[in-house]
């Protein structure tokens, strides 16, 4: 039986979700979109990959300390190979809203396997910079109000401590 095959580097994947509790930003839904373009790439399931690719790049840029990808792109600290990965990762992003809805009905427009960045090379790079940013990056982003970065939520002192409610800590 044949290897599954995988887009995402799943070294990455972990270590970007070892973050998960020890920064104020949740990764959760991340780790889930990641596994889930694993899953669609292994089955072939060209327009799912795609989207989820989408969603993948939206999710990033709170994490790298940006609002949008186009900043993190520009502002965020690449090697000059994962800069020219990233450009082509906001081409990707850019065109999609093209590729998937074509202007005319009756035009054929098909969207392969093939029209993924190659190789998942540059998901891979924009992955290792959110896991290299470390955790101040983490913690520190200015972004908080962005849907995409939630900060965790953290149990109420008063369900920690097996009170029923806040004011039995009081009395």
């Amino acid at each position: 039986m044949a290897e599954p095959k995988h887009y995402v580097n799943a070294g990455l994947r972990d270590e970007l979700a070892a973050k998960q509790g020890k920064t104020k930003l949740n990764v959760d839904k991340l780790i889930a979109l990641l596994h889930e373009l694993d899953d669609n790439y292994a089955d072939g399931h060209a327009y799912s990959c795609h989207a989820l690719l989408r969603a993948v790049i939206d999710h990033v840029p709170p994490i790298l300390g940006h609002k949008s990808f186009e900043a993190a792109v520009n502002n965020y600290t690449w090697t000059r190979t994962d800069k020219k990965y990233m450009t082509r990762l906001l081409e990707f992003q850019d065109a999609g809203g093209r590729r998937t809805a074509p202007a005319n009905p009756a035009q054929r427009d098909v969207i392969t396997m093939h029209d993924l960045p190659h190789q998942a090379a540059a998901l891979n790079a924009l992955l290792w910079g959110c896991v290299s940013t470390g955790s101040s990056s983490f913690d520190d982003a200015n972004v908080a109000g962005d849907w995409r970065c939630r900060p965790q939520r953290q149990s109420p002192a008063w369900k920690s401590s097996g009170a029923q409610s806040a004011k039995d800590l009081d009395g």
